[in-house]
């Protein structure tokens, strides 16, 4: 039994207005709700606030709120805030029917923005509390500020000599971040599960004068771990005299300082081949309390960098087939060498920077990516406008086909906007008619694929001083990126941990042992994805027109919430409520995403492992139907985690809703609504939940 949403409104003023309310569930909780929003046009300042109040059965209190807020103090000023708070993140997971919610974060942050002439400065913070575990990361202040770039000497190309268009640019940073984690015992401490303090910034600046560049960076980074036990202080636990180390638990701190300043020309050689050399110098300092003697920061030695860079496009032309007029291979490939002579340290430097860092290096990278891209032939895509696809024709065309406005070409270099005179179609391509010269109908590219890969980098001197050729290797993770334009939204990305290192403690070598540790896909469909279009057209199948609505209302979806946070004030829409049904009863929808964590070494249900499938369809049975569900599968676990369920039924002037609820804590609810649709506030409601106490 509940009763919620039981109170008073109250419309104060033209733009603002109040409320309070009621929320009693049986044996769970008693809740008081009061939410306020405004509306000042006069100063572009507008937000709200929702508070609520739980009196829980067991004799404890709850608290919630959130907040959000927007003010253009000027034109070239706007500041935003949002927050949001719960006492207890157990309360919201046992007690929500919002899938998201239970798993989700809260989240609160604001931000200040301002333009100037010269660049734009951002100043601000934000919270974020994990539900799912005790731990909390505050950003506290972040600042950025970027300066536009300036323009030295300007004069036009024709009257510039080798001085003018100096381009000068720069921007900086600085942001300190708060990790809040619960206290680890000292025989299973760690320090990337330590609660931390993490500060820094830094500066960038680059000035080029046509294809010669000049750049410089600052950067400092200092990290503060908190509960550290005292014997972690010194590694193997000898203790140096003289050097005294916190009793049971202390602060341990590590920072570097870093600068570079370097000088690169790009020189074109042939077409899109470019050959770019650099020089540079970098140095940095370090502290570390692990280290006794670098408890305070130590220089470490200026390094003189000398490299290269060779980049180029290579392309590949085919015949075509079926729809596509032709087809077309780019590779972009890139090679990068850099060698660093060895340098001369102290004795102090070598033990805190070690020996890779001082001998000499001497490295390649090489890097490679791909796409092939196809054109459609003008006939098919002449055909395709007919019938069921002429929506997608663009503007102009439309207003052609439908309006019969004649086409007219128009001449290079004249703005068909400006003139006003006529509707035309403009393309990168032109070609000589008997009227003069024009251009041609733009042709439609299509990407089929597009891969993307990592840069994998050699070092030279690392493989020679092992006597190991797989030594050599710095990229320890390969990582893959697929795109499409044929599946909508496609995100298929994929990294393989090249390098099998467990034997190296024992004495051993390295290994070449690639394994998937990651793996991501996204994609959707529809009855007018390109993937279902191409397919159908190697099979000789044409899409029948899709049937319009007979009535036009049947597509509007009344807005309003099915249920209501727990952990929040505001109302949460369940999803796929808002969705419209399309009106056939052809129209459909399709979202999959699937996600895979696997670290090698890690065996089967370990908690380091994570395989999870998200789905949701929406299609409409008929033209007074309309369905839409979504899950999500835990595959390492073997089950559910919850469920979405919606169905719509249009009557005439009445709409019925039905909804299905269930959370991966175990709560359910089932609701039932039947509303009119001149009157959205004349319904019927019908709700039965059960909570999965434990």
């Amino acid at each position: 039994r509940r009763l919620s949403n039981l109170g008073y409104y109250w419309a104060m003023s033209d733009y603002s207005d109040m409320s309070v309310a009621l929320d009693w569930f049986a044996n769970n909780y008693t809740a008081v709700q009061g939410g306020l929003r405004y509306r000042w046009a006069r100063k572009f300042l507008d937000g709200s606030m929702n508070v609520k109040r739980y009196w829980r059965e067991t004799g404890r209190t709850e608290l919630g709120f959130d907040t959000n807020h927007r003010w253009e103090l000027s034109e070239r000023t706007v500041f935003r805030a949002s927050g949001r708070y719960i006492s207890s993140a157990s309360f919201v997971q046992e007690h929500s029917f919002d899938p998201r919610e239970t798993v989700s974060t809260v989240d609160s942050d604001a931000n200040m923005n301002r333009r100037f002439d010269w660049g734009q400065l951002t100043l601000g913070s934000s919270r974020k509390q994990y539900l799912t575990e005790d731990r909390t990361e505050t950003t506290l202040p972040s600042a950025s500020l970027s300066l536009s770039t300036l323009t030295l000497f300007g004069a036009s190309p024709q009257a510039s000599r080798w001085y003018n268009n100096i381009a000068v640019s720069g921007s900086m940073s600085w942001d300190r971040r708060l990790a809040d984690r619960p206290v680890q015992a000292d025989s299973i401490f760690t320090f990337s599960l330590a609660s931390e303090v993490r500060t820094q910034g830094s500066a960038r600046g680059s000035m080029s004068l046509g294809d010669l560049s000049l750049r410089g960076s600052l950067a400092t980074r200092e990290t503060l771990f908190e509960d550290v036990p005292g014997p972690l202080f010194v590694p193997g636990g000898a203790i140096p005299d003289g050097i005294e180390i916190p009793e049971g638990r202390g602060d341990f701190r590590q920072g570097e300082v870093s600068w570079s300043a370097g000088l690169s020309y790009q020189q074109r050689l042939i077409g899109a081949t470019t050959l770019t050399p650099s020089l540079s110098m970098d140095a940095s300092l370090v502290r570390v309390d692990s280290i006794p003697e670098a408890q305070e920061y130590v220089q470490g030695p200026r390094r003189v960098r000398a490299g290269v860079v060779l980049q180029t496009d290579v392309y590949g032309f085919y015949p075509g087939f079926s729809r596509f007029e032709s087809l077309r291979h780019k590779m972009t490939p890139s090679v990068s060498w850099s060698y660093s002579p060895e340098v001369t340290p102290g004795a102090l430097q070598a033990r805190v920077f070690g020996p890779r860092a001082i001998r000499a290096q001497n490295t390649i990278t090489f890097g490679f990516n791909q796409t092939w891209e196809a054109k459609i032939s003008e006939e098919v895509e002449a055909d395709a406008v007919d019938g069921d696809q002429a929506s997608r024709m663009p503007v102009v065309d439309r207003l052609v086909t439908e309006l019969d406005v004649p086409r007219v070409e128009v001449p290079l270099g004249i703005d068909p906007l400006a003139s006003g005179d006529s509707l035309a179609l403009a393309s990168s391509e032109p070609v000589f008619r008997d009227e003069g010269l024009s251009r041609l109908p733009p042709s439609r590219n299509v990407v089929l694929l597009g891969l993307r890969t990592t840069a994998v980098t050699y070092d030279l001197i690392e493989a020679d001083s092992t006597g190991n050729f797989v030594d050599g290797f710095r990229t320890m993770r390969l990582r893959n990126r697929v795109v499409s334009d044929y599946l909508q939204g496609l995100n298929l990305s994929f990294t393989h941990a090249l390098f099998d290192d467990s034997k190296r403690q024992e004495g051993g070598s390295r290994k070449l042992a690639p394994h998937l540790s990651q793996l991501s896909l996204g994609f959707s469909l529809d009855q007018d994805s390109e993937f279902l279009r191409a397919l159908g057209g190697l099979l000789g199948i044409r899409a029948d027109p899709q049937p319009e609505l007979l009535d036009p209302t049947l597509q509007q979806v009344p807005d309003g919430p099915l249920d209501q946070s727990v952990g929040f004030a505001s109302d949460r829409v369940i999803p796929g409520q808002d969705r419209s049904d399309g009106g056939s009863s052809r129209a459909w929808e399709a979202d999959v995403n699937y996600s895979l964590t696997r670290p090698r070494g890690s065996a089967r249900g370990s908690r380091l492992r994570g395989q999870m499938v998200q789905a949701r369809l929406s299609f409409a049975p008929s033209a007074q139907w309309t369905v839409d569900w979504s899950t999500s599968y835990d595959a390492e676990a073997g089950r559910f985690n919850d469920h979405v369920v919606n169905l719509r039924r249009d009557i005439h002037e009445w709409e019925a809703r039905f909804g299905f609820v269930q959370t991966a804590i175990g709560n359910w609810s089932f609701q039932f609504e039947v509303a009119l649709r001149a009157n959205q506030d004349l319904r019927f409601d019908y709700r039965q939940r059960s909570l999965n106490n434990f």
